[in-house]
């Protein structure tokens, strides 16, 4: 009498091994339309002062707003606004472009920078590029890809060209800085611009430092990455153009790269 209900309880089984897989095998996320989504590679987007403060005008269902603090109020900061910017991705921007026996001062296409290469000791080189503008914070990221350490370079502002004067604010490979001027064709710290050791400044070969330097009426100011370093009196010199300079004082071989360069309304 047992045989008749195992034979049951066995058809039972497969009918209903059956129906929860037909052929036998399980089903995948694929086939069942749940694949992963493809991220598309995005290009660069260079943010201008419209683009930086647009904000959405409605919050999707299922955000959550953060509790609110009447007590510490929200600070929203203002986006400067910029007059003028290069990337270095276009020769033709206007910059020297000079390859000679002493050093490379041109576009560096592969890596859409600007290089300054001096290949002689005890150069002090430097380009300009003429501009509209009296006061204006210019930025710019500079990078050391080879030389002795300690090499110098930064960038110059109010650059008066017949008269080769300008305000020139260095950093250095190993952690330097200083704020000065040229004369007779070398650097002359201004006074309290005298070069020292920040520890905000990146040291070593391939270090980027992001450069700032405000000249502003008869004041100077002076920041890398994000912290102010120097601010002085400015002295009497009124040029109209802003350039880039590097200095081999240690030795030949300084390689210097610049990049994202922008000027500021002060």
């Amino acid at each position: 009498m047992l045989k008749p209900l195992l034979s049951v309880i066995v058809l039972t089984l497969i009918i209903f091994s059956a129906a929860c897989s037909p052929d036998g095998t399980t089903t995948s996320d694929e086939e069942n339309g749940i694949g992963e989504t493809a991220i598309e590679n995005s290009t660069d987007i260079i943010l201008t002062t419209e683009s930086a403060t647009s904000l959405p005008t409605e919050l999707p269902a299922t955000a959550t707003l953060p509790p609110t603090n009447t007590s510490e109020p929200t600070l929203t900061a203002t986006p400067r606004t910029i007059l003028w910017q290069d990337d270095f991705s276009d020769v033709n921007s206007g910059w020297e472009r000079y390859r000679q026996f002493d050093g490379v001062l041109d576009y560096l296409e592969t890596d859409e920078v600007y290089q300054m290469q001096l290949t002689q000791q005890g150069n002090f080189f430097w380009v300009y590029l003429y501009t509209t503008f009296t006061d204006l914070v210019l930025s710019i990221d500079a990078t050391q890809m080879s030389g002795p350490d300690g090499a110098s370079f930064g960038m110059i502002c109010r650059f008066d060209r017949p008269n080769v004067t300008g305000v020139v604010f260095l950093i250095t490979s190993n952690g330097q800085a200083g704020v000065g001027t040229i004369e007779d064709l070398v650097f002359q710290p201004l006074p309290g611009g005298e070069f020292a050791d920040f520890s905000s400044i990146n040291t070593g070969l391939e270090a980027v430092n992001t450069l700032e330097a405000a000249c502003v009426g008869d004041q100077l100011r002076f920041s890398v990455n994000g912290d102010q370093l120097f601010e002085l009196t400015a002295p009497d010199i009124y040029g109209d153009a802003i350039g880039l300079v590097a200095d081999s004082a240690l030795g030949e071989g300084v390689d210097v790269y610049f990049d994202n360069l922008v000027i500021y309304e002060p």
